[in-house]
């Protein structure tokens, strides 16, 4: 279980969503690290698709389908060229 914390108004409890962990180089160049969010240790970052680079618009964080698979690259999952 990983703690992530999240201020996007369209995110609810069960909501299955990209999820970006420390480490990671977003399409625009931005390496995610574990932060500080008021006062809370966030392990990561759930995406829209315009951090992801799927996207020009976004309403906030990027939805996926109830029966995605849990824990599969996002690239397999789309089948997005690497």
């Amino acid at each position: 279980t990983l703690q992530i914390v999240c201020g996007a108004p369209n995110v609810f409890s069960g909501m299955k969503t990209p999820l970006a962990k420390p480490g990671i180089t977003l399409p625009d160049g931005v390496k995610l690290r574990k932060a500080k969010i008021r006062g809370v240790v966030s392990n990561g970052m759930l995406c829209s698709a315009i951090e992801l680079g799927l996207g020009d618009e976004s309403d906030g964080i990027m939805e996926l389908p109830a029966d995605a698979p849990v824990g599969e690259s996002l690239v397999d999952y789309l089948s997005l060229p690497d």
